[in-house]
């Protein structure tokens, strides 16, 4: 069930590509069409009651606090982008301190 939430990574408007998957972890890059900027991401996928899916990106830079939200939107676009922040109970679990961007992104992926 988790894999499948995710299994649509190669949306042009998205501009994912996937590299690897497995039962609990997929992982993908993603280039900027503006920046072209790659950005890797990868998704942990925990099933129990609830299909859990913890996602990280990383980029050149992406310790920088002026990245302009890149990681977080690369991870932000991609859910939007596929409706799983249309799926029942969807919830997401972050702030500035986990996700350095958070409280200051604008993403938008259309």
């Amino acid at each position: 069930m988790c894999m499948m939430l995710l299994a649509d990574l190669t949306d042009c408007k998205l501009c994912a590509q996937l590299v690897s998957s497995a039962s609990y972890l997929i992982k993908a890059t993603h280039t900027s069409p503006t920046t072209k900027k790659l950005t890797s991401l990868q998704f942990l996928l925990e099933q129990s009651v609830i299909c859990k899916v913890t996602g990280e990106a990383t980029s050149d830079g992406s310790r920088d606090p002026v990245d302009n939200s890149t990681n977080f939107c690369s991870l932000e676009n991609l859910m939007n982008g596929n409706k799983l922040t249309d799926a029942k109970r969807y919830k997401q679990f972050s702030n500035k301190w986990i996700c350095p961007g958070f409280d200051t992104a604008s993403c938008s992926w259309s």
